[in-house]
């Protein structure tokens, strides 16, 4: 019997970022949901909770930082990534890890491996081969 696959849920306002990720997640092996702002990601949380949370933080009805306060009141050890081109991030969000914009695949993958080691890494590969060659 095989596991059931992790669920990420993808956040962002510029649809052709989150669309990328989504891609590059399902590739590893993800259920991948999409939202482009706090209020939807809510919504889609309070359906299917998350195994892990990859967020913009500047997005309109309710940004990053109040989408992470919102998430950890409910689940304190979500694990999340910030993924934004700001260079300083708000004090008040804690325990997340940080990618630039643009995104490093790599980085992307080996932010995963860290937040969620028992991930099978082949599918992951694939994928980041797959990126590589088709752009």
């Amino acid at each position: 019997m095989t596991s059931p696959r992790p669920h990420a849920l993808v956040v962002d306002d510029e649809i052709l970022v989150a669309l990328t990720i989504q891609g590059f997640l399902e590739g590893c092996g993800f259920r991948v949901s999409v939202a482009s702002n706090g209020v939807q990601a809510l919504l889609h949380s309070e359906l299917d909770p998350a195994d892990l949370l990859v967020t913009d933080l500047h997005m309109p009805l309710m940004n990053g930082v109040e989408l992470i306060r919102a998430l950890r009141e409910q689940r304190p050890l979500l694990p999340i990534i910030v993924v934004t081109a700001e260079n300083k991030l708000p004090d008040e969000i804690h325990d997340f890890h940080r990618l630039s914009k643009p995104v490093s695949w790599f980085s992307l993958r080996q932010t995963l491996k860290t937040l969620l080691p028992d991930l099978a890494a082949e599918p992951a590969e694939r994928a980041m081969l797959e990126l590589a060659t088709n752009s």
